[in-house]
């Protein structure tokens, strides 16, 4: 469920950095990516319903392009479900676990409730359809992903030029 985007327009960034020693550069190009993966993060939590700090931004370094960062958005690990949410599920058979005990002599059957107690131990679950929240929350805010970046990048190339 990877999404991949050539980042245009911020060509007076990448002049400026193309001055700057390769190690700094890594770092304004890492800090620009985060910015622009924030962006999706808050739009992200707020189309899902849930905290900003529920769903994460993680960098990891391009497997394919040498100096570049890759950012994943995605629910923290406890919030499983949201991917359910995302992607959708197909109707499923779910089967309960039962203590060891009562294990023994059982027979799986399907599951019925009187509202306060659960019988039975299999669920025929109809499925969930998809809702996205985290490819819309990039693909509506790509101006606004390059915007942050642009930003982040020129505040972090007069820090980092005051430096030197």
């Amino acid at each position: 469920m990877a999404s991949t985007y050539e980042v245009h327009g911020l060509a007076e960034v990448k002049r400026k950095l193309k001055m700057l020693p390769q190690a700094v550069r890594n770092r304004i190009l890492r800090s620009m990516a985060g910015a622009g993966a924030k962006v999706v993060r808050d739009d992200a939590a707020l189309r899902a319903g849930v905290k900003k700090r529920d769903i994460l931004y993680r960098a990891s370094r391009s497997k394919s392009a040498p100096g570049a960062y890759v950012y994943s958005v995605g629910p923290e690990a406890n919030l499983f479900y949201l991917r359910f949410r995302e992607l959708g599920a197909g109707p499923h058979t779910m089967n309960l676990k039962l203590p060891s005990k009562l294990r023994k002599n059982f027979t799986p059957k399907k599951v019925m409730s009187d509202g306060t107690t659960i019988y039975g131990t299999v669920v025929d679950h109809p499925g969930q359809q998809p809702k996205p929240f985290l490819r819309p929350a990039l693909y509506e805010n790509i101006p606004k992903v390059v915007e942050a970046m642009r930003k982040r990048g020129m505040q972090r190339i007069e820090k980092e030029a005051a430096r030197l």
